[in-house]
């Protein structure tokens, strides 16, 4: 399996005036340069100006590339285990793919939330009751 990782500057959206807008404009470089300087800060990377380049290619890279560039240490892959894409791809042209985990995890949010407004509608009935007993 091969996966991808994304190189691009940082992006945004903004409203406003003119003034606004730069702002908005100032606030991106500085994003950008501080992901350079992280990526500058080690040993192996490729030259500032390099890593400019390909940030304003905004392209997919393979792992191959991304070790090349200096970006990360090696390449690993999950031995023994069904590889997941999604494990590995945070997001992909806009649309989140989420893990088995994430998956999970969600459900069971879902179900706790679905779980306490039971409760609470519960709550509701016995208070009502209670007010109705004492009225009574």
């Amino acid at each position: 399996m091969c996966v991808t990782s994304r190189n691009h500057n940082p992006s945004g959206a903004a409203e406003g005036d003119y003034r606004d807008m730069r702002r908005s404009a100032q606030a991106l470089r500085n994003a950008r340069d501080c992901i350079l300087e992280v990526y500058t800060a080690r040993s192996s990377a490729k030259t500032k100006e390099e890593l400019m380049a390909l940030m304003d290619q905004n392209i997919w890279i393979s792992p191959t590339q991304a070790k090349d560039y200096g970006l990360i240490d090696e390449i690993v892959g999950l031995s023994g285990k069904e590889e997941d894409p999604a494990a590995f791809v945070a997001a992909v042209g806009g649309r989140i793919r989420l893990t088995a985990s994430m998956r999970e995890q969600y459900q069971a949010y879902i179900v706790g939330q679905r779980a306490e407004e039971v409760r609470q509608k519960q709550v509701r009935r016995t208070l009502a009751r209670l007010r109705a007993l004492a009225e009574f």
